[in-house]
């Protein structure tokens, strides 16, 4: 899904000679709340971070869902939630995109442009 959307993206401002810009996927999901992102990675495992004011106050990681239990009870989840027993709930990416406007990363070259994937090999080294 991720490579074949910027596949298009990359195409459509190549031929239009539109810029390119770019956001991290589990800052567009916060946009400016103060909440916690947490997205399905499958395995007993989310992609997670904090964030304050469209700011992550920690870094992106894969986690154990176990692990993250006790901290997730008190904050504001953006996401799959109902991994935690909590509401799902999946923002306006749209309204969020351009409240992050300050963030945005523009491409220099569109062609180098790849998806930054938090799921690596070494992303297997669970943080404990």
């Amino acid at each position: 899904g991720v490579r074949i959307a910027m596949t298009i993206a990359k195409v459509f401002c190549s031929m239009t000679n539109k810029p390119l810009y770019t956001l991290p996927t589990m800052l567009l999901y916060a946009g400016m709340d103060d909440c916690r992102v947490v997205l399905d990675a499958r395995g007993k495992r989310v992609y997670t971070c904090a964030y304050k004011n469209g700011k992550a106050v920690e870094e992106e990681r894969v986690e154990y869902i176990a692990d993250l239990e006790n901290i997730v009870r008190d904050e504001k989840i953006i996401g799959d939630g109902q991994l935690f027993g909590k509401e799902t709930y999946y923002p306006n990416m749209a309204k969020n995109f351009l409240l992050l406007k300050n963030e945005w990363q523009k491409a220099e070259n569109v062609h180098l442009v790849v998806p930054e994937y938090l799921k690596s090999s070494d992303a297997y080294n669970i943080h404990k």
